[in-house]
């Protein structure tokens, strides 16, 4: 994989796709959880190598995925427009809803029976806000909406994450949440 270069001045970039290389692990053993995993991959790209004129706010969408691969590592694109329409290959969806208060209300949108088993699950969050920090993960409004649906250690079963802001039609304090189970990345 190719280094990541220092940015030597703003290219319009709105948003980044992350794809996580790691290596196989065992059902029973710990598997990192997506936005933990954003978290140092942010602090290089925006803080150390100045994308996004340095500052995590700029961050308008990205999108995070986790796949096995022999050797480690993250692959990286940049994007100056619009999130693009990725696409992933899946069943039906499990939710499909938009929780217009409290994060804490998000939970309400799962199934009874969620399954919550070992699997794959793919996340679509767009929040209406235009100026949340969507690059701010460790206390964040992203970490508080997975939390809530997924608490840990179940939110490592998300292997394919898009986070967006700013999305017309969702209220200011509100998010979409569009969750499926037994997904896969098409990417364009």
């Amino acid at each position: 994989m190719q280094v990541v270069p220092k940015n030597k001045g703003f290219a319009g970039e709105k948003g980044v796709d992350l794809q996580f290389h790691l290596p196989r692990t065992d059902v029973n053993h710990w598997v990192p959880d997506l936005d933990n995993l954003c978290e140092p991959a942010f602090s290089v790209l925006v803080n150390k190598l100045g994308w996004f004129r340095g500052k995590r706010p700029n961050i308008w969408w990205w999108r995070a995925s986790k796949i096995h691969k022999e050797k480690t590592g993250c692959k990286v694109r940049l994007f100056s427009g619009a999130s693009p329409q990725f696409g992933w290959s899946r069943d039906q969806s499990i939710v499909d809803a938009v929780s217009e208060g409290s994060f804490s209300l998000l939970r309400s949108l799962l199934p009874s029976q969620h399954p919550y088993a070992s699997g794959r699950y793919c996340l679509l969050l767009q929040f209406g806000d235009p100026s949340l920090n969507l690059g701010e993960i460790a206390t964040g409004g992203v970490k508080s909406a997975i939390d809530c649906l997924f608490p840990h250690p179940l939110d490592r079963w998300i292997i394919d994450l898009q986070v967006e802001k700013g999305i017309v039609g969702v209220p200011k304090a509100g998010v979409k949440v569009k969750l499926w189970h037994t997904c896969y990345r098409v990417t364009p």
